[in-house]
């Protein structure tokens, strides 16, 4: 065998382990886009933020996703997809349309006392990969607010 050269082998990654990886890639790109955008709005006060969540946080958790629901705006997407991605006409209507279906549940969500959605991802979630969706979900209701609804 020549200096510098290698023999090369072929090692086979089980699906499980694939589909392990992909969904943590998806977790991690989703949770760095969330972080910044959580940073930049709760800069001010972390304690705010982290309290609905604390009583579900353990020493496995390694990752918290916060999403106000009461800043997003369905049109304001739009014009934002609009802008950067050429549709048909028939396109364009049909995410009208999915914008304002997606304000009406937004409207139900807020007026029913949610505003808020936390998701959470542990180190015990990583043994279910493949087989169950990782983490959970949290969402406080606001004073007033009917968690039934």
């Amino acid at each position: 065998m020549a200096f510098g050269s290698q023999e090369r082998t072929t090692t086979f990654i089980p699906v499980e382990i694939k589909a392990m990886f992909c969904s943590l890639r998806k977790i991690i790109v989703f949770s760095a886009i969330n972080v910044a955008i959580s940073a930049t709005l709760h800069a001010g006060d972390p304690n705010r933020l982290m309290a609905p969540i604390a009583p579900f946080l353990d020493e496995q958790a390694i990752l918290v996703a916060h999403v106000d629901l009461t800043q997003i705006d369905p049109d304001a997407v739009v014009a934002n997809v609009l802008k950067l991605v050429p549709l048909k006409e028939s396109d364009i209507a049909e995410l009208k349309k999915q914008a304002g279906i997606a304000k009406n549940m937004l409207d139900a969500f807020i007026k029913a006392g949610g505003r808020e959605i936390f998701s959470v991802f542990s180190l015990a979630d990583l043994s279910n990969l493949g087989h169950e969706p990782p983490g959970f979900v949290v969402v406080p209701v606001a004073a007033g607010g009917d968690p039934n609804a």
